[in-house]
């Protein structure tokens, strides 16, 4: 009997209602005990992990992962001179592991706490407001703080919990912890305070980027996780880190390798997707002309509303009198595109070139930053302009050691086209 023909059977009646990490790990699991061996070993396998990929969903680290295997497997039989199936076969009993880990809970967490992170999977977390007793671990180290902690919840009679909460320091070329923190069951017990050795906070509810890991929480593996949640903020720039990165520790030395669990977080927010709703019926009034009128030229543009529910930038180009550009401006309130990387857009052209630009001086002559785009005559396209190419000019001219342009000090933003591109 083939896999595909007991495809239905590949989930236990048991695990149907179990979480879809649970139904992966089942799916994967009967296919390691039941498949077949020979020349459809690979086949049978492969077609498992399909199916455990669309259980996980395609926002799933853990599907991630399972495909890249997919990929990998034939070469490494290449490799290995067979068909790769043993090679996969080792991999999928580590993922089957992984999705079914669960944590040993040696102490209970805070009220209101989310569930842990599954291991090998990213999530957004939101934490509510909560009260931790804090110290400095590079004063003491990471055992003195410990055991500072440990006497302070012993002295007030505060019961612990998990996890223990540890902060870093992250630049480029090194990850520090900075202190280390027992968190309070309930913010009815205790009282803030920020005197002594040991500091008592509220912290306030916030949302965390969260990744989930079995062993050690060793510096090399918190760099490690770090750099899987850049990469993660990086495909999804519609979040933004607002702090440093932490740990959070679930368990004491007592639980051993691969049965201990952590998580390594970074504070996020969610920033505005979209900047303009061209759509909009007011917006085309938001915007103003800025032509070369304004030096004698003869050009002329505006912003008008369209009868399919967009906005049109027209008008005429001229070089006479010495002009020669025409734009459009609009502000934008401060702080607005805090966090972004780059911005999109969706236009419409007619094969010329453009120039998008913000500023974040007032005052009309004020230098601006400046990036060109092509259209393509009759064409909706999206063009995305990464913020740090961004030059800043003054009347064409660029502007020497300037600084990059600061996505949250931008106040108003504009469309310019120039040159020769006359008509």
């Amino acid at each position: 009997m083939t896999l595909l023909s007991i495809a239905l059977a590949l989930v236990p009646n048991t695990a149907l209602d179990a979480p879809a990490r649970m139904q992966a790990a089942a799916t994967l699991q009967f296919a390691l005990d039941e498949a077949e061996q020979g020349p459809s070993a690979l086949d049978n396998l492969e077609q498992a992990l399909e199916l455990a990929v669309r259980k996980l969903g395609s926002d799933s680290e853990n599907a991630a992962r399972l495909q890249s295997l997919g990929k990998g497997a034939r070469f490494e039989g290449f490799l290995a001179g067979n068909d790769g199936s043993p090679w996969l076969r080792k991999q999928l009993e580590s993922v089957v592991s992984d999705l079914r880990f669960e944590p040993v809970l040696e102490a209970d967490v805070p009220v209101g706490f989310p569930a842990w992170t599954p291991v090998g999977e990213i999530q957004i977390q939101e934490y509510p407001s909560y009260r931790l007793a804090r110290t400095n671990i590079q004063r003491s180290g990471s055992n003195g703080a410990f055991w500072k902690l440990f006497g302070h919840i012993k002295s007030q009679e505060i019961a612990m919990t998990a996890p223990v909460e540890t902060s870093y320091s992250k630049d480029e070329n090194r990850l520090a912890q900075t202190s280390m923190a027992f968190l309070y069951g309930s913010q009815d017990i205790g009282q803030a305070t920020e005197e002594g050795r040991v500091q008592v906070v509220d912290i306030p509810a916030q949302v965390m980027l969260s990744a989930g890991m079995r062993g050690f929480d060793t510096r090399s593996r918190v760099a490690q996780t770090c750099e899987q949640l850049d990469a993660w903020l990086q495909a999804n720039p519609d979040w933004v880190a607002t702090g440093p990165p932490r740990t959070m520790v679930y368990n004491s030395p007592m639980v051993f390798g691969s049965r201990r669990f952590f998580e390594v977080q970074y504070p996020v927010k969610r920033i505005k997707n979209t900047l303009i709703d061209f759509g909009e019926a007011s917006e085309a009034e938001r915007w103003r002309p800025v032509d070369d009128a304004v030096m004698g030229g003869r050009s002329s543009s505006s912003m008008e509303r369209s009868v399919h529910g967009s906005c049109v930038f027209e008008g005429n180009l001229s070089t006479e009198n010495n002009g020669g550009f025409a734009s459009i401006r609009r502000a934008v309130e401060a702080g607005t595109l805090e966090g972004a990387r780059a911005i999109r857009l969706r236009v419409r052209g007619d094969g010329q070139t453009y120039q998008l630009r913000f500023r974040t001086q007032g005052g009309f002559n004020a230098p601006s930053y400046q990036a060109e785009f092509v259209t393509f005559a009759g064409e909706w396209i999206e063009v995305e302009l990464a913020l740090e190419t961004f030059d800043l000019k003054w009347r064409g001219r660029p502007i020497r050691d300037a600084q990059p342009l600061e996505p949250s000090r931008i106040l108003g933003m504009g469309l310019l086209i120039a040159n020769t591109q006359v008509g």
